[in-house]
């Protein structure tokens, strides 16, 4: 999928192999590696992805709490990416992340995106344009009522397309 953002064009992959639902992990280490070993089989990042997106997220976290429940971004450098992709994983429980507004602060994540985009400074304008979405309640409440990874993965392509329309 290609998405438009701020005046640039950036090609984003998703799919239904980058998708995980109702899976249980312990830590968000081990969400985080789950998500990381489907881009990695992909071909979408580097070996080194995973511990430079570790290392990020222990510096800077990722988690958000929104009103509907908590999501988190972890992501790395582009020179840890092959080609651009968003690995998702919406969760069976919460798993906790650090606040990305007071590290000091858990937050309980049910909606974790693995980001890898290639582009040098995309990331900033891509991480926006997420946050902003997810601080809608209607698209995460729509998105948590996915069954399968291809609905799931269908609705991430729709939300970042600009596609997404929710029925009121």
């Amino acid at each position: 999928m290609a998405t438009a953002l701020d005046g640039e064009q950036v090609r984003i992959e998703t799919s239904e192999f980058l998708t995980l639902i109702g899976q249980s992990f312990q830590s968000r280490q081990e969400v985080i590696n789950a998500l990381f070993e489907l881009m990695l089989k992909g071909g979408y990042v580097k070996t080194s992805y995973l511990t430079a997106v570790l290392e990020r997220e222990d510096k800077m976290p990722t988690g958000l709490q929104t009103q509907a429940y908590g999501i988190a971004i972890p992501h790395s450098d582009p020179e840890h990416v092959n080609c651009s992709a968003i690995a998702i994983a919406l969760l069976d429980q919460p798993v906790l992340f650090k606040n990305m507004a007071d590290p000091t602060e858990d937050v309980p994540v049910q909606l974790v995106l693995l980001l890898a985009i290639a582009e040098k400074g995309s990331v900033t304008s891509v991480l926006a344009r997420l946050a902003e979405a997810f601080m809608n309640p209607d698209i995460l409440n729509h998105m948590s009522t996915t069954k399968t990874t291809k609905q799931l993965s269908s609705c991430l392509s729709d939300l970042i397309h600009g596609r997404l329309i929710l029925d009121q």
